[in-house]
């Protein structure tokens, strides 16, 4: 996490893992300085590896479940 001004600024990767064994990979991305859209993009997997579903989106905004 950087800090910039008054504003936080999130980039990397994040693995969330549940008891059950489904975890999500994350990756929050920042964009050009221009734009000043950060995107999310990942995938979640159940408990065999299996990837269930595509995680993209504005991390500020929107964030998608694709199946």
């Amino acid at each position: 996490m950087f800090y910039h001004q008054n504003d936080a600024l999130i980039i990397g990767d994040v693995l969330v893992e549940c008891s059950f064994g489904n975890k999500a990979q994350i990756s929050f991305i920042h964009s050009n300085y221009r734009t000043r859209l950060n995107n999310v993009a990942g995938d979640s997997e159940d408990p065999t590896g299996k990837v269930v579903h595509k995680i993209f989106g504005d991390w500020h905004e929107n964030v998608f479940l694709w199946k």
